[in-house]
């Protein structure tokens, strides 16, 4: 993680794993923000957890994620919210996300909400449904168990 590289998915799941274990007492549910990122992802997440309840995809175009990216980058610099980095980061978002969206399409178990207009009103869930913090400020995933 120190040299810039992803952390291996097998971590990332343990760790979710343990973080939602942990949790189990005192929650009706978990938000998981950006994740399953590939297919293999979320397979491997409901053999070794659970399929989720719900999977939301906060929709928007690429021209809405890079303006907020950009707006992000005056108030919060990140080496990562730069103009020349953005094109590519989408570019590996969509190719990463489509297979996503349609295995869980098929599944049955995925919503999407527009994140350009209101997530309430546009993504099917009543406002008791909606977690809370539910925005995304770039648009992208969100798995509900």
């Amino acid at each position: 993680m120190e040299r810039g590289d992803l952390v291996p998915s097998g971590i990332v799941l343990e760790l979710l794993k343990e973080a939602m274990v942990a949790s189990l007492s005192n929650t009706k549910g978990f938000l998981i923000d950006g994740y399953p990122r590939e297919v293999k992802q979320g397979q491997e997440f409901g053999r070794r957890i659970r399929d989720p309840h719900l999977v939301i995809c906060m929709d928007c175009s690429a021209d809405t994620m890079t303006n907020r990216l950009l707006q992000r980058s005056q108030s919060s610099p990140r080496m990562d919210d730069a103009s020349k980095t953005i094109a590519k980061r989408l570019e590996t978002y969509y190719r990463a996300s489509i297979p996503v969206i349609a295995y869980y399409e098929t599944k049955t178990q995925l919503r999407k909400a527009d994140a350009i207009n209101s997530v309430v009103a546009e993504s099917g869930l009543s406002s008791t449904e909606q977690p809370s913090g539910l925005e995304s400020p770039t648009g992208g995933s969100f798995l509900s168990l």
